[in-house]
């Protein structure tokens, strides 16, 4: 005890081997102590690191207690321990979060499967069978709290706690560091201490105490939830009976790595030895491009076909680089991930996981990465070779002051140690755009098709190129189907209708439309694009795409394959308006429209749009692949880059005159998954009345002709295209002699 009796005011992780809190301050205190409470914003599974020099000492004393509150919404950063619990949006939303998944959560963090069966992989690691024994034992409690002040505010961001001996002394302490390792170690944090053996400190001890006890037991500030007895009752008749012991014969001292070992560390990449049950090995067109990349100093564009494989290529790339030559030590990367969308960053965060690498999540509350970051940028300076930072960003978040000066900081002292990727790369090839994004030595775009002018002319893609460089590589959907990387697909157009006074609003939209005019590229300009979006509104919404397509669903050969089915509904939004709040009604009304349609012609459906959490997504992902579910019904998504694998039958009733959109909703469509031989879309096509003209009706014609040039029954779509020209005069040469030369094909 005498080490506890001088224990300092205050401590601080700095550079040195013992120069930390855990070694200095909790060790100690681990030690001797009887019970410990704590309060923080963030509980991972790995301070058992720090505890573990003293584990044996805990579990064998049955009356040493360890108590844990921390936010409801900070656990899910540990992979772990919480990994299913995710952002909520409302605090009442992240209530009904907890309490609906409380018992997924934790069962499938200790070692249960889906189908609540036990996990192996789990049960065997000694790690995983500690944890079980200590919360079967109430050795380890672990609270979640509910912050009730305010609410602009979700996080209960409290870093307290106390040590009480067996002697009826007390230790507090206040200070910023979370209860994990990198919090006891590795982060620059610090811990102020007050000890009942100093008089001085009496009052402030009591304080804390105090203190923590009322946010433990729940107060008007703060609620408190704890583990369902059904889930506690689960982890103790699984845990062990007796206190785990490893199988090796090491101190321990030396169980700090208390994990079972990889053969890296984490962040030093690991090339996957097989992706979704199969042998990984790169394709054809994937090695093709990364050697390119090489060849070009390390810059350029991929331009694969959406579902190809593109972000596994960019992450082999960026894997190889990190190794260095053979023979070599390899080197270190700060890889820079800018995602448009949080769905399609989840994914990338997912994607990284496979190679070993572990993304700071750059989206979301500042609270949640900005620390994180900012000691990683501290710490790289430190780091050898091969090992890679990877940093996964949201446009919104990219251009935020906080991010900006984190990357200021890393370009001034990394530069030349930084790989920017881009996903969706298109996004930029507009005037300017490219000279908002990072000047680092090692680039790479990605897209299925990233240029908007066909000579790839415009100012905005020739900006494009300047920043990135040229095609590394192109691979396009048709070489895809005939290599087998995407599905084979029939493509059936289905003719609708406006009515006259739909048609009379076409009309009067497009006049205002040509009044417009274009920029200097030929496209059109501001004020033509707001129009634009006017009329696919329309478009998207008229009365007789619903009634055809009621009928349609309601065929027999359509019922007896009812699973496994998009619905794709379109909210008429462009990439003008794409976070246009006014649109969230529209897109609400088509959702119920389809979903009393799917409903009522027996589908058991989800919705799948962007307002669904990470976990809500992949509870949708799991049911339709389990066919708990018939069908999903989204909007945007597909064109946001999630996948939803398994896809055999689409209905598209979005229409877009965005080349680039349905290309990409093709593509996720057509993507491979087990037992999938073959797709099939059926695309809403709008025509005016029969004998007038909309100047639109040109853009279907070309997305007929995109999507079926490839479909392996092309007659349907050519007979399509043909009742277009014999019935609608089509005032653009251009467009003509296109549809009639795929006539002719």
């Amino acid at each position: 005890m005498e080490e506890i009796k001088n224990l300092d005011i205050k401590y601080r992780n700095q550079v040195g081997d013992n120069n930390n809190i855990a070694e200095q301050f909790l060790k100690p205190c681990l030690k001797h102590f009887s019970k410990w409470r704590r309060c923080t914003l963030g509980f991972s599974s790995s301070a058992l690191k720090t505890w573990a020099g003293n584990l044996k000492n805990i579990v064998e004393h049955k009356d040493k207690t360890i108590e844990i509150i921390c936010d409801i919404n900070s656990p899910n950063d540990d992979y772990h321990l919480m990994q299913a619990l995710e952002h909520c949006s409302t605090k009442e939303k992240r209530i009904e979060t907890l309490l609906k998944y409380q018992e997924d959560i934790i069962l499938t963090a200790f070692g249960a499967d889906k189908a609540g069966g036990d996990s192996p992989e789990f049960k065997k690691k000694y790690g995983w069978r500690l944890l079980h024994y200590l919360i079967a034992n109430e050795q380890l409690v672990i609270k979640f709290a509910i912050n009730l002040i305010s609410e602009r505010s979700n996080i209960y961001h409290e870093k307290a706690g106390y040590f009480v001996f067996p002697d009826g002394s007390k230790v507090a302490h206040e200070g910023s560091f979370n209860e994990s390792d990198s919090g006891h170690r590795w982060n620059i944090e610090s811990v102020s201490v007050f000890s009942s053996f100093r008089e001085s400190d009496a009052e402030r001890v009591q304080r804390t105490i105090d203190d923590v006890n009322e946010d433990w037991s729940g107060s008007p500030s703060v609620e408190t939830r704890t583990l369902s007895k059904k889930t506690l009752d689960y982890i103790k008749s699984n845990a062990p009976k007796k206190a785990p012991q490893r199988e090796s014969k090491r101190s321990e001292d030396d169980q700090q790595d208390f994990f079972e070992k990889k053969s890296n560390p984490l962040n030093v990449p690991i090339i996957p030895k097989e992706l979704g049950g199969n042998p990984f090995e790169m394709r054809e067109h994937q090695e093709n491009a990364y050697k390119e990349w090489i060849q070009k100093g390390g810059k350029g564009i991929l331009w694969h076909a959406t579902g190809s494989g593109k972000t596994i290529t960019s992450l082999y790339t960026l894997s190889r680089l990190a190794e260095g030559p053979r023979g070599g030590k390899g080197q270190k990367i700060i890889a820079i991930m800018q995602i448009p969308t949080t769905p399609l960053a989840d994914q990338w965060v997912d994607e990284l996981e496979k190679f070993n690498l572990r993304a700071i999540k750059c989206y979301g509350s500042r609270d949640k990465w900005f620390n994180d970051l900012t000691n990683e940028i501290n710490f790289f300076k430190q780091r050898e070779g091969p090992y890679i930072l990877p940093i996964v960003v949201l446009d919104k978040t990219y251009s935020l002051e906080p991010f900006q000066e984190c990357l200021n900081q890393m370009l001034t002292q990394f530069k030349q140690n930084i790989f920017y990727i881009c996903d969706e790369c298109h996004r930029f090839a507009s005037k300017g755009k490219t000279k908002k994004l990072p000047d680092t030595p090692f680039k790479m775009g990605l897209s299925g098709s990233p240029f908007y002018s066909e000579n790839q002319d415009s100012i905005g893609d020739i900006e494009l190129i300047n920043y990135f460089g040229k095609v590394i590589d192109k691979y396009e959907i048709k070489e895809a189907l005939a290599d087998g990387v995407l599905t084979p697909y029939d493509y059936h157009p289905i003719k609708t209708y406006l009515n006259e006074d739909e048609y009379d609003e076409i009309k009067e939209i497009e006049k205002k439309i040509a009044q417009a005019g274009t920029d200097e590229d030929d496209q059109l300009n501001m004020a033509g694009l707001i129009k634009a979006g006017e009329r696919n509104r329309v478009i998207s919404t008229i009365k007789d795409k619903f009634r055809v397509f009621e009928k349609l669903i309601n065929k027999d050969e359509i019922t007896k394959n009812r699973s496994k089915t998009l619905f794709f509904v379109g909210d008429g939004s462009t990439e003008l308006d794409y976070d246009d709040e006014n649109l969230a009604d529209l897109s609400l009304r088509m959702l119920d429209k389809v979903k009393k349609i799917t409903n009522k012609a027996g589908y058991h459906s989800a919705q799948f749009t962007c307002d669904e959490n990470i976990k809500e997504r992949r509870k949708i992902i799991s049911d339709f692949s389990q066919d708990v579910l018939d069908a999903v019904i989204a909007i945007r998504v597909l064109d946001e880059g999630i996948d939803i694998p398994g896809i055999t039958t689409a209905f598209i009733l979005a229409s877009t005159a965005n080349r680039r959109q349905f290309v990409q909703r093709r593509g996720r469509i057509l993507r491979k998954a087990p037992g999938k031989k073959k797709s099939v879309i059926y695309d809403f096509i709008v025509l005016p009345p029969k004998n007038k003209n909309c100047s639109y009706l040109r853009r279907e014609i070309i997305r007929i002709i995109e999507m079926g040039d490839d479909c392996t029954n092309k007659n349907e779509a050519k007979e399509m295209v043909k009742y277009i020209l014999d019935n609608y005069v089509i005032d653009h040469p251009e467009t003509s002699a296109i549809a009639s030369s795929f006539i002719e094909s």
